[in-house]
């Protein structure tokens, strides 16, 4: 997957050729109760987002209150959710 970064946004370019542009958002937000897609991701030393995750949620908000692979994410060390 390739990607282009903005001060705020992201842009993931998936196998087929098509593209998508992320808000990025630091792991500690608050969420707002809304519909999306979102990627978990770790951020290098670099400033180049890994993506860990891809899901999609009808209430960001009440997936990330004790998402079931946030064990997963702690472990590979994300710093960052980003919401399309």
């Amino acid at each position: 997957m390739q990607q282009t970064t903005t001060a705020s946004t992201i842009l993931f370019e998936g196998a087929s050729g098509s593209s998508w542009e992320f808000k990025i958002y630091p792991k500690s937000i608050s969420w707002n109760h809304v519909a999306c897609v979102y990627a978990v991701t770790k951020v290098s030393t670099s400033n180049k987002h890994t993506v860990l995750y891809v899901g999609e949620t009808e209430d960001i908000a009440e997936r990330f209150s004790g998402h079931h692979k946030e064990p997963c994410f702690n472990r590979n060390g994300w710093t960052h959710v980003c919401a399309l």
